[in-house]
């Protein structure tokens, strides 16, 4: 029973970080829309600064090999735009 109870609740733990997830991108999709300012956020920022939050928040080693590889996509995308400059 126990045992149980704790697959369950790992389960809702996941289902509530995808939903977080989702929610927050769809928001970080909205926010450059809505304002008046110009920002120049590109995709694979917010998708890089998404998956940060999520694995800020979330304390699953799962998150682990996922910022490590955000920061290696952010740190190449920094230097092909700095090349380009």
């Amino acid at each position: 029973m126990q045992k149980e109870k704790t697959k369950l609740s790992e389960k809702l733990n996941y289902l509530a970080i995808t939903i977080g997830y989702v929610i927050f991108y769809l928001a970080m999709n909205k926010i450059p829309h809505t304002s008046k300012r110009k920002h120049k956020i590109h995709k694979k920022d917010k998708l890089a600064i998404t998956i940060w939050v999520v694995s800020i928040l979330s304390t699953f080693p799962i998150w682990v090999p996922i910022i490590f590889l955000s920061m290696v996509v952010a740190y190449f995308e920094n230097k092909k735009s700095l090349l380009k400059k």
